[in-house]
C-alpha cells in the first residue's frame, strides 16, 4: 500500500500603494518561481495591494525560488521578497 500526502503551498505577496499622496504610480506586484511569472489573483483593498498564488507541492519543488517582485516608476529594480523551499517526505509507520 502507498501512502500519498498532498501539500497545498499558498505564496501571498502584500504591499502598501499611496496613490492619492503621490503620483509615482500604482504599484506592479508579482509572484515568480525562478524566472517565470506565476499566473496570481490579484486584489486591491483600499490602499493594499496583493496577489496570491497556491499550488501543490512536488518532490521536484525541494530548493525551488519563489520571490515576490514589486515596482513603480520610481523604482529602478524591483523590491524583491524570496523564500527558497525546503521539501523533503518522510514516511512514518
Amino acid at each position: 500500500m502507498i501512502n500519498t500526502a498532498i501539500f497545498c503551498f499558498t505564496i501571498l505577496c502584500i504591499t502598501v500603494d499611496w496613490p492619492s499622496v503621490t503620483t509615482i504610480g500604482v504599484v506592479s506586484l508579482v509572484c515568480v518561481a525562478g524566472d517565470t511569472e506565476l499566473e496570481s489573483v490579484r486584489r486591491v483593498t483600499g490602499n493594499i495591494v496583493s496577489n496570491q498564488v497556491s499550488f501543490l507541492l512536488k518532490p521536484d519543488d525541494n530548493n525551488a525560488e519563489y520571490s515576490c517582485n514589486a515596482s513603480n516608476n520610481a523604482t529602478t529594480q524591483p523590491l524583491v521578497a524570496a523564500v527558497s523551499l525546503k521539501v523533503s517526505c518522510t514516511y512514518h509507520q
